[in-house]
């Protein structure tokens, strides 16, 4: 598995369990057209094209945690929005190499045991989330507004 990251988050990748990491700012998508079977979009949905150009003929496929779908509903309310959305995913299905078929867009749901093995994993330092901003519900544009600047870190919203 290969890991494209930001330099300060290689090591994390590695630890993650990726066998090969490229830095981020280095334009790594130039590099590896053609070269995997299967790719995974964490990062940013700007990179959600040049993540399909990695892709093989005939590979099984992607799927991404960061599509527009809520951020369509978002500023265009759900009848604009859906179709924003519908038309997007189309414009990457189309963009597949021939003969890849799968292409998701990936929700989650939280899970009991999967939050508990997490939280087993943090108490003994084998799992981290870096946090960037912390802020109360009263202000959340700054998290907003951090996660707009791609700044590092998570934003964490608390009561």
């Amino acid at each position: 598995m290969t890991a494209i990251a930001k330099a300060p988050d290689l090591a994390a990748c590695l630890e993650a369990g990726a066998a090969k990491t490229v830095e981020r700012e280095r334009n790594p998508f130039a590099n590896l057209r053609g070269a995997f079977d299967a790719t995974l979009n964490f990062a940013t949905w700007e990179d959600e094209a040049n993540l399909l150009s990695c892709l093989r003929e005939g590979a099984l496929g992607q799927a991404s945690t960061v599509h527009p779908l809520m951020q369509n509903f978002d500023d265009g309310g759900w009848v604009a929005g859906a179709l924003r959305t519908i038309q997007q995913k189309r414009k990457m299905r189309a963009a597949l190499p021939g003969r890849t078929r799968n292409y998701a867009w990936v929700l989650f749901r939280p899970e009991r045991e999967a939050l508990s093995e997490m939280a087993r994993l943090v108490e003994l330092g084998r799992l981290s989330l870096p946090i960037g901003i912390r802020a109360p519900l009263r202000d959340a544009p700054k998290a907003f507004d951090h996660m707009r600047r791609h700044a590092p870190g998570r934003a964490l919203l608390i009561p």
